[in-house]
């Protein structure tokens, strides 16, 4: 069922705005090593499958995925985080943007510390989401279960604002979010 993996937001967003942002932000590649400490790493590596291990040393290189994390500030970005909160609670939001380059692909893997995250697409014809357990699932704006072995194929640049929560549940977030 694709609501275990997607559900579709009808929030309002000022997208040319957050692709100013975007613009401005500056982004270095997303890696494993600069989100987890090294036991982390040993822990996160040495308790998945050894096919799910080989897949996220992608994470470990300049591999074309990049992250914008210095987003406060912006008026746009904080008025979709207290609207959020407003929704969800009290939790821990932490906004980004993220691009990825043409003709990369993202393998198979779960987000690092994030519990899930609302996902808005500023790139026009992006490329699905591919859960594992479920398959192509097409969005612009979504509450995405990161947690989920997902990856994303793209044919063009995708740029991507994520509001990433650390500390909630996709089941729950979802319920309160259509509510």
């Amino acid at each position: 069922m694709e609501s275990n993996f997607v559900t579709h937001l009808d929030i309002e967003y000022n997208e040319d705005i957050l692709l100013m942002i975007s613009d401005e932000v500056k982004y270095k590649p997303f890696t494993a090593k600069t989100r987890l400490t090294e036991e982390e790493m040993r822990d996160r590596f040495d308790k998945s499958d050894k096919k799910m291990a080989q897949k996220n040393f992608f994470f470990d290189d300049k591999n074309g995925w990049l992250i914008g994390e210095t987003v406060k500030g912006y008026e746009e970005v904080n008025r979709l985080v207290e609207y959020t909160k407003s929704k969800l609670g009290d939790v821990d939001i932490r906004p980004r943007f993220y691009v990825q380059k043409k003709d990369v692909f993202v393998p198979e893997h779960k987000d690092i510390g994030t519990e899930c995250a609302i996902n808005i697409l500023l790139s026009d014809d992006c490329a699905p989401i591919t859960y594992k357990d479920f398959g192509d699932i097409y969005y612009k704006c979504a509450l995405i279960n990161t947690q989920e072995t997902h990856s994303v194929n793209t044919d063009v640049e995708r740029i991507l604002f994520k509001l990433s929560i650390m500390d909630m549940k996709y089941e729950t977030a979802a319920s309160r979010l259509r509510n």
